[in-house]
């Protein structure tokens, strides 16, 4: 349920920003997001995800996490969300 509400709100956000489609693979869940192929993919166990999305992993940690492709874009879909990264990391 929690991943079908983030990629539901990754959905919006992307076309929003105009950005090309993003892949994100949790787990064995392979999902696309916005139109087109995707110009980056982004793999993260849920917990990560969950993470990133929900304003508890900084722009650093955002950025450091396992992409192919440039995350740098896709930076503004996390900024621009409900729950914004953090200024500092944090650490659980």
């Amino acid at each position: 349920v929690a991943l079908g509400f983030i990629e539901s709100m990754l959905d919006g956000r992307v076309r929003a920003e105009h950005l090309p489609a993003l892949e994100l693979r949790v787990g064995a869940e392979r999902i696309a997001v916005g139109d087109g192929p995707p110009a980056a993919t982004l793999s993260a166990e849920p917990f990560e995800l969950f993470r990133a999305f929900g304003g508890r992993r900084s722009v650093s940690q955002i950025t450091a996490m396992d992409w192919t492709g440039d995350p740098a874009p896709y930076l503004a879909v996390f900024e621009t969300s409900p729950l914004a990264p953090p200024e500092r990391p944090l650490v659980e």
